[in-house]
């Protein structure tokens, strides 16, 4: 592992604390790193304590000798980037590696790493569990990331699984969000698809697999632009008697649905079209009582005063044909007249207009 005597360079002083010697810092001696296993290694009996000192400082350079700085190690020591410098490698099996307990505020991180070039400052990796796991309480975030740059403030990558999941609890009844994403100006959250893959892709057993909200006048609750020959939007329901697209105005006065098409075909439907506004009426005309109209009672209140009713005889009778339609807006009723009473029965097609 190489001689301690020639690494003086790689303890650095920090604040008012006394410069470490190779004996009270570096505990490698002709061992090197191995000296450090299995041992706690100490602040010097001769350092000082103070707001700017630090209790341990090991700088390693990256030399060929030695890949790491401070090693503490309880087990077998698992690399998970042999060959690179470290400045901490701590392993054991089954406690903590490294344990750190702080009682200051939240300007002061219990535990810092910082790194001035173009690595990672904190780089966890597990065999079998979570590469770095975090739990916060009181309001606070299990993990947070910040990022003062064009990058992310946290990065998730995977070969196989999720490169990042989210879950949230059920607990005294929250209904916290798995994965939650907020932004002053831009995107809450936003996704890419690959080659094949969603953007962003939305499951839930009981609940809307993907839902929005918007509260500013004129914006979507939820928004689909398609730049190519695709769909903006596009509904699909595989269950019988499920609902493709579902629009609710939700008041009165609302439109559910807005097709707007100057150019071209505003609403292409390629089926039947079903109205709760549309049905047939039968005049029941017969030898002992001819008929020559028919009231029609309309459930839901749906006519107003600008309420357009067509009426067409269903069949060919000679000679008759709708004379009119008279509207009953606050009984929510029309009448179908005939230019004629009729001794048989006349079906009569109808359907409101606005």
């Amino acid at each position: 592992m190489g001689d301690s005597t020639n690494r003086e360079d790689h303890v650095a002083p920090t604040g008012n604390a006394e410069r470490r010697s190779r004996a009270d810092v570096l505990k490698l001696g002709a061992a090197g790193a191995a000296g450090a296993v299995g041992g706690v290694l100490a602040a010097p009996a001769s350092a000082k304590a103070d707001t700017t000192d630090a209790r341990f400082v090991a700088i390693n350079t990256g030399t060929a000798e030695i890949n790491s700085a401070f090693v503490v190690t309880g087990g077998t020591i698992y690399d998970p980037s042999p060959g690179y410098t470290h400045g901490l490698v701590a392993t054991v099996n089954g406690g903590h590696g490294v344990s750190a307990e702080s009682t200051s505020g939240p300007d002061y991180p219990t535990v810092q790493a910082l790194n001035n070039g173009d690595g990672m400052a904190v780089y966890g990796a597990s065999q079998g569990g979570h590469g770095v796991h975090g739990a916060g309480a009181g309001g606070g975030a299990g993990v947070w990331g910040w990022s003062n740059g064009p990058g992310p403030g946290v990065l998730g990558q995977a070969d196989v699984g999720a490169g990042v999941s989210g879950y949230a609890y059920d607990s005294f009844g929250s209904t916290a969000d798995g994965v939650h994403g907020e932004a002053a100006v831009g995107n809450g959250v936003s996704g890419v698809g690959g080659s094949a893959g969603d953007g962003v892709h939305g499951s839930a057993p009981a609940g809307n697999g993907v839902s929005g909200t918007g509260t500013a006048a004129g914006v979507s609750g939820v928004y689909g632009e398609h730049t190519g020959a695709g769909f903006g939007i596009a509904g699909r329901c595989s269950d019988p008697g499920g609902v493709a697209v579902y629009a609710d105005a939700g008041f009165s006065g609302n439109s559910a649905v807005i097709a707007r098409a100057p150019n071209t075909v505003a609403l292409d439907a390629r089926g039947a079209i079903q109205s709760d506004r549309a049905g047939v009426a039968t005049v029941k005309g017969s030898i002992a009582s001819p008929k020559d109209s028919i009231k029609v009672t309309v459930l839901g209140r749906v006519l107003t005063g600008s309420s357009l009713v067509l009426a067409t005889i269903q069949g060919n009778f000679a000679g008759v044909q709708v004379q009119g339609v008279k509207q009953d807006a606050a009984g929510a009723t029309f009448t179908i007249f005939l230019n004629q009473a009729v001794t048989q029965k006349i079906k009569i097609g109808w359907f409101i207009v606005n």
